[in-house]
């Protein structure tokens, strides 16, 4: 009977590089996901300021803010921790 062994490509030596590489770039494309989500929740409180700034003093009384109340109202989730 013939003897069939096969060779691994990567020695042991190799393969805890092969893992850490690949978790740097897993983190490395988290990381790049998180500073795209911020930028976008940056995007999008900037334009609720400016939709808000754009109200008339009646229209900001009538949702219970005044115009110096504008960016805390926008960003009482972030500051509320």
């Amino acid at each position: 009977m013939a003897d069939i062994s096969f060779q691994e490509r990567t020695t042991s030596s190799e393969k805890p590089f092969v893992i850490s590489s690949f978790l740097s770039a897993m983190g490395a494309i988290a990381s790049a996901f998180q500073v795209f989500r911020v930028s976008q929740d940056c995007i999008a409180r900037s334009t609720e300021i400016a939709a808000l700034d754009a109200l008339s003093d009646e229209d900001l009384a009538a949702r219970g803010i005044t115009r110096e109340q504008i960016v805390h109202h926008v960003y009482a989730d972030f500051l509320a921790h």
